[in-house]
């Protein structure tokens, strides 16, 4: 089997952080809500613990899991992360796949990080994002695989190749 690349370790990353939260979603959706807004207002005025989720918080929640648990089975089929062939050719979208990764980590990073309204979960979701997104960024500057040395400075040192 062929040695997994830089890309290939931050599909799995991204697969394996999208998946804990798809399945905390599934599993436990009134832990997640009751986090988010832990008291709600009745009619007669009081605030109390929120006790269950409706309806729709249920499905909105199951239905952003299964869109979780797609984009990650995606991120890994598009990055060629999945290929179970001895000799593996480097699939052609790669580096968008990682691009779009990262554009979507660093989307959800900026809003769970100023989002006020959610105490400090925000916070918390926004650290592992951040640095799932930064290593996305250093991905596309840097290139695939950071192992090999080669130089990407457009201009050639001639003054080295005289002495």
């Amino acid at each position: 089997m062929s040695e997994l690349t830089s890309v290939d370790y931050f599909a799995y990353a991204v697969a394996t952080w999208s998946t804990g939260t798809a399945v905390s979603l599934v599993g436990f959706p009134r832990l997640i809500t009751t986090l988010l807004l832990p008291y709600e207002k009745h009619s007669n005025g009081e605030v109390l613990p929120k006790t269950e989720l409706n309806g729709f918080e249920k499905f909105l929640a199951t239905q952003s899991s299964i869109s979780l648990l797609a984009a990650a089975y995606l991120l890994l089929q598009l990055t060629g992360s999945l290929s179970s062939s001895p000799i593996r050719q480097p699939s052609p979208y790669r580096i968008p796949s990682v691009g779009f990764a990262t554009l979507a980590l660093l989307l959800s990073s900026a809003l769970s990080f100023y989002a006020d309204n959610i105490g400090n979960l925000g916070k918390v979701h926004c650290l592992p994002t951040a640095l799932l997104s930064l290593w996305g960024v250093s991905i596309m500057i840097f290139g695939e695989d950071f192992s090999t040395k080669r130089s990407s400075f457009p201009f050639k040192n001639t003054e080295a190749k005289k002495k």
